[in-house]
């Protein structure tokens, strides 16, 4: 039983540490370099890839079911889509792209509660227009901007 719990967290620590390894690498985009790396670390302890995979997004569906049927359509998408579109025009790096999203998201969900209370107004749609608004502004001014000098930004 306890050769079971080693090989376990001896998986686990190779997954962690092969994520952080991938972030400080820098020769391949972030996302391709952990799945390459998480797919042959299962390869190599022996491991089914596709049920792991087949797990992964079973997980991610249900989770995504299941705030749907909770909170509604318009708040799960308007949450999960506009703060990582957001982040995608300014982020210069996978950290970033991970940071923006989540830092938007707490700040527009506190502060959109709160005007929604104040101003008696419904929370989902204004936590949504809240998320919308700037980042219509900001696709906006990406796109009035040439192309070098958006390059000459994300440096």
């Amino acid at each position: 039983m306890e050769s079971k719990t080693i090989a376990r967290r001896k998986f686990l620590c190779s997954n962690s540490s092969v994520l952080w390894v991938s972030l400080i690498n820098r020769k391949r985009p972030f996302f391709e370099n952990w799945c390459y790396k998480v797919e042959c670390s299962t390869i190599t302890l022996r491991k089914n890839v596709v049920f792991w995979d087949l797990l992964l997004y079973l997980v991610i569906g249900l989770a995504i079911s299941t705030a749907v049927l909770s909170v509604g359509p318009l708040i799960v998408f308007g949450f999960l889509l506009i703060p990582a579109l957001k982040a995608h025009l300014f982020a210069r790096n996978m950290r970033q792209c991970a940071m923006m999203p989540s830092l938007v998201g707490g700040m527009v969900a506190f502060f959109g509660s709160r005007i929604a209370y104040r101003c008696d107004l419904p929370a989902d749609p204004t936590d949504v227009v809240l998320l919308a608004v700037p980042y219509a502004a900001a696709w906006l001014t990406a796109k009035c901007l040439p192309v070098n000098s958006i390059k000459e930004l994300k440096r």
